[in-house]
């Protein structure tokens, strides 16, 4: 968990009840356990959406490049995103 000393009853009442109700149970309602089960919940969210966000990124590019093939972006000189809607406008 942390390696910084923290003052538990101040940081504690800092978050909502709400906030650290599931953490409560899962730490035998010790609140400085809790808030190390929070603190490590944050961290692995984080390194989460770090993953998710490079997958968006690599996912993105690669629709554009089928898209750009598809809509054979290279011959006709516009953009797949800036041609006319295949089906018209309301299909």
């Amino acid at each position: 968990m942390s390696s910084v000393e923290v003052d538990v009853p101040a940081v504690w009442n800092m978050f909502s009840e709400p906030r650290m109700a599931p953490y409560l149970p899962l730490a035998a309602h010790d609140k400085g356990v809790a808030l190390g089960l929070y603190e490590w919940s944050a961290r692995t969210s984080s390194a989460v959406f770090e993953v998710v966000g490079h997958l968006e990124v690599l996912l993105r590019n690669a629709l554009d490049r089928c898209m750009r093939e598809y809509f054979r972006e290279d011959q006709c000189g516009i953009p797949w995103f800036l041609l006319p809607t295949p089906g018209g406008e309301h299909g």
